[in-house]
């Protein structure tokens, strides 16, 4: 990815140079689509309907999970890890689909994305 890319072609020198990356992967929103080998990680999932879409969501988040990890792994082996801070920022909490039936679980919150409940609006 590119983001792997900036990261190893960062010139590391003495003193070193700071490095900004701003990383905003769109992969855990709609359309609901991941590469079929990921969705298969989650087969043990049903859903009520067609989609699996609780499904679908978990493998997003873990192919994110992943994409994450695979840049974290590469400011390490750059030896830019001890000089590194990442942060973390959400939009809403978790999507909840078709007629109000969730797909995420926002509990103890009440709502999930696109409500001003608790649940729409934080992220635990």
């Amino acid at each position: 990815t590119r983001a792997l890319k900036i990261v190893n072609d960062h010139a590391l020198s003495q003193p070193e140079p700071p490095l900004f990356l701003f990383y905003a992967p769109h992969i855990v929103h709609e359309p609901l689509q991941v590469p079929e080998d990921w969705l298969a990680k989650f087969d043990f999932m049903t859903d009520d309907d067609d989609d699996n879409n609780r499904q679908r969501y978990n493998a997003m988040v873990h192919f994110l999970d992943s994409a994450i990890g695979n840049v974290t792994d590469a400011v390490k082996a750059r030896g830019m890890w001890d000089n590194t801070l990442i942060v973390f920022s959400a939009d809403n909490g978790g999507a909840v689909y078709r007629n109000g039936t969730p797909r995420a679980n926002n509990w103890p919150l009440k709502g999930g994305k696109a409500a001003n409940w608790e649940g729409g609006i934080r992220v635990k």
